[in-house]
């Protein structure tokens, strides 16, 4: 499977960098799609496949579906790269995070499978995020977004074309834009390069992290859709070095300023 993000008119990123009140036009845009048709789902997909995929998407339907604290905290915060704008465009980014729960969710519904509450991974995260401060919050939460988009992608590349993989393909799409959003924000947080090179410390050994958690809970869903580990660390990988890339490049003095450009980054692509 190839996935390109697009850079057309509704992506308010790359050359263009409006700041966060295009990406507040973005989401809202999007905001209304309806949700993917899943009807007749449990007929495409193998029953070989059936538990596995449904223990795993159970998982991420759980991570999918919380959020909501960060947007409390944000705002109440006050970063050089929070205004009124983005703290609209971080709301509705949950919502959107929220609406792939419920895809997920209809999906387990579909297949016969069990919703969760909570699970080890989960609190694991939810913990570690609690921890740490506004800043390493988003950093946590972008990484994610890659772990979601390469599983999703890993999951996506051996279905057979038909609903499912229609409607992971569709949140795949979105994980393109939600790093770029993430990755606007730290940007635009970095004031020199001693700040720089202590989040890319913390992000190489956080995403690894995750990397090797999701590998080892997620073991028996990749071997039974017939794709190796390996596929999933590539994956992981060549988000990692291309969000990693993206924190490294100047930022157009911050997010908040849509006017001087230096180094636009393209769009992120994967590849399963």
């Amino acid at each position: 499977m190839t996935q390109t993000a697009t850079t057309g008119e509704h992506l308010p990123e790359s050359e263009r960098q409006p700041g966060w009140a295009g990406w507040c036009a973005h989401f809202e845009r999007r905001a209304g799609r309806p949700l993917p048709d899943l009807a007749g789902l449990g007929e495409e997909v193998p029953p070989a496949w059936r538990a596995a995929l449904v223990w795993s998407l159970a998982r991420f339907q759980l991570g999918e579906s919380h959020g909501s604290g960060v947007v409390s905290e944000i705002h109440a915060c006050s970063l050089r790269s929070i205004d009124d704008h983005y703290r609209a465009a971080l709301a509705l980014f949950v919502e959107e995070e929220h609406r792939h729960g419920e895809i997920l969710a209809r999906i387990i519904d579909a297949l016969g499978g069990r919703r969760l509450t909570r699970t080890w991974t989960d609190d694991l995260f939810r913990l570690g995020r609690n921890l740490l401060g506004v800043r390493l919050k988003m950093l946590v939460l972008l990484v994610a977004e890659v772990i979601g988009d390469a599983f999703y992608s890993s999951l996506a590349g051996p279905l057979p074309d038909g609903k499912l993989r229609n409607a992971l393909e569709e949140i795949i799409a979105d994980e393109r834009h939600h790093l770029q959003f993430h990755c606007q924000f730290l940007r635009g947080e970095i004031r020199n390069a001693f700040a720089l090179t202590l989040l890319r410390l913390l992000w190489w050994p956080l995403a690894g992290l995750a990397n090797a958690v999701v590998l080892y809970d997620h073991r028996k869903t990749l071997r039974t859709a017939n794709r190796s580990r390996f596929t999933l660390v590539r994956n992981v990988l060549r988000l990692v070095r291309e969000v990693d890339r993206r924190l490294a490049a100047r930022s157009e003095r911050g997010a908040q300023d849509p006017h001087r450009r230096r180094h636009p980054v393209p769009p992120l692509t994967a590849r399963s």
